[in-house]
């Protein structure tokens, strides 16, 4: 069976009830998850990427946009107890480059929310 929630909050007992049904999903991550989401974006900053990857630039809406794809191994981090039965996986954190088409300058963000986490 494949369920879809566009907007599925990321807590404990929503995660570690889809991963102990044998779920797997993507899942997005704010801050206020606060430790969670401190030690993913060190993860990010620290450690060197299993899995890079940046598509083509795509032209339309007067603007120019392109985005990369960075993905982390979080298999044996240490996580709060609360975690444990989640299946965390992989971190995968959304970078996206835009440029008018005008010429104006280039913008970088990372896409909300920052990062998406992978649990199988």
């Amino acid at each position: 069976m494949l369920y879809t929630a566009r907007a599925a909050p990321l807590n404990p007992l929503t995660v570690n009830a889809i991963h102990g049904a044998g779920g797997v999903y993507i899942i997005g991550l704010k801050s206020n998850q606060a430790y969670l989401y401190r030690h993913c974006i060190c993860t990010g900053l620290i450690h060197k990427a299993a899995y890079e990857r940046s598509d083509v630039a795509q032209r339309g809406h007067s603007r120019i946009d392109q985005r990369s794809y960075r993905c982390f191994t979080l298999a044996g981090s240490v996580l709060a107890p609360r975690w444990k039965d989640a299946g965390l996986k992989t971190l995968i954190i959304v970078k996206r480059s835009r440029q008018d088409l005008k010429g104006g300058l280039l913008s970088e963000e990372v896409t909300g929310p920052p990062v998406r986490l992978f649990f199988e």
